[in-house]
């Protein structure tokens, strides 16, 4: 008998998705970092975009863009983390929860 829904992944393909996302991140940082230099932050929020995580809309004031970037910034770190400490030449068992945390679902964070 099979408990749940989990997936097997070895630790090379692993590390890769990890390295993507981390890339994801970093750029979604750098980004906000540009608009926080480059722009007037007095307008009015728009929000975030639930289906895509970390993106702000629209004109947003100076604190938001901070919280999205220092969010892009710590999820970097924390995928980091985990991709550093991968066992190499082992086959990870993952299941729904795992992949959430490992930033590896669509839409979907880790905190």
């Amino acid at each position: 008998m099979i408990d749940g829904l989990k997936i097997e992944m070895t630790s090379d393909e692993l590390f890769t998705r990890l390295t993507t996302r981390i890339a994801f991140h970093k750029d979604g940082a750098a980004g906000l970092e540009e608009r926080l230099r480059g722009e007037d932050h007095a307008g009015e929020a728009h929000g975030m975009d639930a289906r895509a995580p970390f993106q702000v809309t629209g004109d947003a004031p100076r604190h938001m863009l901070e919280h999205a970037r220092d969010d892009h910034y710590e999820q970097a770190q924390f995928l980091e983390l985990l991709r550093e400490h991968l066992i190499r030449g082992e086959v990870y068992r993952l299941d729904e929860e795992d992949l959430r945390v490992a930033d590896l679902t669509p839409g979907a964070t880790c905190w």
